[in-house]
């Protein structure tokens, strides 16, 4: 018998009936908020192509949309759940939970239960590979550069560490243009006042896997070192230092930027980068 709320790590792929499951035993607890019985919305398992937990998402009678997203160990979900509270109450905008948030279903897993954001859209569906410094419609880049490089900012000066600072884990409201922290079951606070050596190299490697990430997103693939080093001081660090000044990111500036260079060039170096799994086009919650 599997445990209540765990399922074996290889157990990634819900069917359409594990989440038809999953929404009739929610919605016996939703059902009265929500104006009546919830119901599977548009195509199943939407996440599962860039997460080890699909998404998938319910709409109700009053018109409220739900995101479910499915975890095989419990333990994670009870993180992510407390890494959101954390980032709420330090002022970030999260998902907001629904119901008892955390609902535990045999042969399922964990599904934490938000509700959806509208207009909430993820970094990642930007057509990365197409930007290019001098190019019409170039600005829109450095736009999106920056507004993430401050919300990262923003992530650590509440002395957090995301841990998993793809593209694809910057998401926003289209209409408010604010960011969503979100994806956090692997992220970590610390108390308020001076970060931990251990926090200040974790949150470096934030940044370094947020502009490795833009490498296999295809951003400048085919421009020299220079200017792609370039374009990432001014539309990365720059914006993250305005809200975060981290003396102890800008002294490591240089060693991180060669090794973001060394994995730029394993990669195949201008011109042949490659787009990688890691950082996949399907949206997450």
């Amino acid at each position: 018998m599997t445990p209540k709320g765990n399922l074996p790590p290889e157990a990634e792929h819900l069917t359409v009936e594990q989440q038809q499951q999953a929404i009739s035993i929610i919605g016996r607890d939703l059902d009265t908020v929500m104006g009546g019985r919830i119901a599977l919305q548009g195509l199943g398992d939407m996440g599962v192509h860039d997460s080890a937990h699909g998404v998938f998402f319910a709409e109700a009678p009053n018109g409220s949309a739900l995101a479910l997203k499915r975890f095989t160990k419990s333990v994670k979900a009870e993180r992510e759940v407390a890494n959101m509270t954390t980032a709420s109450e330090r002022g970030m905008q999260t998902f907001d939970l629904a119901g008892q948030g955390l609902y535990g279903i045999d042969d399922v897993g964990t599904i934490m239960v938000t509700h959806r954001i509208p207009h909430f859209v993820t970094m990642n569906q930007l057509p990365w590979m197409s930007a290019n410094p001098g190019v019409r419609g170039y600005t829109r880049f450095v736009r999106s550069l920056g507004a993430m490089a401050n919300h990262l900012g923003e992530f650590h000066a509440a002395n957090g560490a995301h841990n998993d600072a793809q593209v694809k884990n910057f998401g926003r409201n289209r209409l408010t243009n604010q960011f969503v922290a979100h994806d956090l079951e692997g992220s970590r606070f610390e108390d308020l006042g001076q970060p931990s050596a251990e926090l200040m190299d974790s949150q470096k490697d934030d940044v370094q896997k947020l502009l490795e990430s833009l490498v296999n997103r295809g951003y400048l693939g085919n421009a020299q070192a220079d200017l792609f080093e370039h374009e990432m001081s001014t539309q990365i660090l720059e914006p993250y230092l305005e809200r975060h000044e981290s003396e102890f990111l800008l002294d490591s500036w240089a060693d991180l930027m060669q090794k973001v260079r060394g994995y730029r060039e394993s990669k195949g170096g201008p011109g042949q980068t490659t787009i990688h799994s890691m950082d996949s086009d399907s949206p997450g919650v």
